[in-house]
């Protein structure tokens, strides 16, 4: 169950499990959660429950016809037989409007309803019966049914004792109105009795699935939040701390998953190797607290040159980063590479020890794998490792750029580097 907890409502739950206290309150940011998990509770013994409901019906009705054949007036079998056909048809009634989804939305009020009526009609019969035998089959019968509706229902103290007294009352008024006289408080001696033992026991179960709902939102949250852990964890497994770009375990799985797809697609797959020029000498001169905001620089700038979602851009070691460009060719990877170089120079980061440039600047190696040649994704790394080396024996803060067939490095000349768009 996705609940969030703030501090205070979990320390109290925890508090009510570990020392339950004698009235349990669902409070009112779970509310809607407790009446969810109660309505499908509730829902899923309806079926179970309302059979076992018909074949009690259909049970007394044996009984009565087994044991009680011939026994009393025609009056007494009538109303026995009239109250029996009516807690048969309120019964079937109810348990098919509780199939219902539109009638089940008012569950409650159906249970309440059916359960009143029932308890009612017999609890009328045991009063206006005179035959002893069948007026105290009756009463079992009231006392049976104050038990099924305060215990099996679990509807709730509230509404079981709302059923009771509906019943009682409700039957008791009836009973009155059609004449009967008896002793009413013997009279409802065991419907009260097990009245009230029932919704002391309704009152228990009620207070114990609350706490079970507690436990389990409990459980729930923890779960919830060792996974957004495990999440954090693993995301900063995957990330550099220092750049908050891909870190180098990452890079090697996407450039492993991307290889895979460039076969099957048969299409090119670039990467640029970036170094940051003279930067040891960049540390020494201004201190590894700038070097480090530097690297972030430089990298923020190569993310923002990666301008679709398939890019990917990481930190690949130290002053090395590393630019995967999924379905480019090389004209479009040197376009890039061109993009980061200028990135870098908008900085304007200060160098006062690079005999290079007055700011930070930085050298690009660039190649392309040809989906048609037989290569491993090591010869993609290793080429354009090489082509940045090359690019740093040039003189540094420029792009070298090499079309990777088979196992050779070709760099391509530099005027032969066209700007085609990607």
């Amino acid at each position: 169950m996705p609940v969030s907890l703030d501090g205070p409502l979990r320390d109290r739950l925890l508090r009510w499990v570990e020392r339950p206290p004698l009235r349990v309150r669902v409070p009112e940011e779970l509310r809607r959660h407790f009446e969810d998990r109660t309505r499908s509770d509730i829902q899923r013994v309806v079926p179970i429950g309302g059979l076992c409901g018909i074949l009690l019906a259909l049970l007394i009705v044996a009984a009565r016809f087994t044991f009680y054949r011939g026994v009393g007036t025609p009056a007494d079998e009538a109303l026995y037989a009239q109250t029996t056909a009516f807690n048969f048809a309120v019964i079937v009634v109810t348990v098919v409007a509780l199939q219902i989804p539109r009638a089940f939305r008012h569950y409650r009020a159906l249970m309440v309803s059916g359960g009143a009526a029932v308890l009612a009609s017999t609890h009328a019969a045991s009063l206006l019966i005179q035959e002893p035998r069948i007026a105290t089959s009756a009463t079992y019968a009231c006392m049976l049914g104050a038990t099924v509706v305060t215990i099996g229902f679990r509807n709730g103290v509230v509404y079981s004792a709302l059923t009771c007294a509906l019943g009682l009352g409700c039957g008791s008024l009836y009973a009155a109105w059609m004449g009967a006289t008896p002793d009413w408080v013997f009279a409802s001696y065991g419907f009260v009795g097990a009245s009230c033992v029932g919704i002391v026991i309704s009152w228990l179960v009620e207070r114990q699935d609350t706490l079970h709902f507690f436990q389990s939102v409990l459980l729930a949250n923890e779960a919830n939040e060792r996974q957004k852990l495990n999440e954090q964890l693993a995301a900063m497994s995957r990330t550099d701390s220092l750049s908050g770009l891909a870190n180098r375990r990452s890079f090697d799985d996407t450039l492993e998953v991307e290889w895979a797809r460039m076969r099957r697609e048969r299409k090119p797959l670039s990467l640029l190797f970036v170094d940051v020029d003279h930067f040891k000498r960049f540390n020494d001169t201004h201190g590894h607290r700038d070097g480090d905001a530097c690297l972030r620089a430089v990298g923020q700038a190569i993310a923002e040159a990666a301008l679709r979602p398939a890019d990917m851009a990481a930190r690949y070691g130290g002053e090395e980063f590393v630019l995967l460009l999924p379905d480019t060719t090389l004209a479009g990877a040197t376009e890039v590479a061109q993009r980061v170089l200028a990135l870098v120079d908008a900085l304007a980061i200060p160098h006062g020890d690079s005999p290079t440039a007055p700011h930070v600047t930085i050298s690009v190696g660039a190649t392309t794998a040809d989906p048609a040649s037989e290569l491993e994704q090591r010869h993609l790394v290793e080429t354009a490792d090489a082509c940045l080396y090359r690019a740093k024996h040039q003189g540094r803060h420029c792009v070298v750029s090499s079309l990777l067939r088979g196992d050779s490095i070709r760099p391509l000349p530099r005027s032969r580097v066209a700007a085609e768009p990607r």
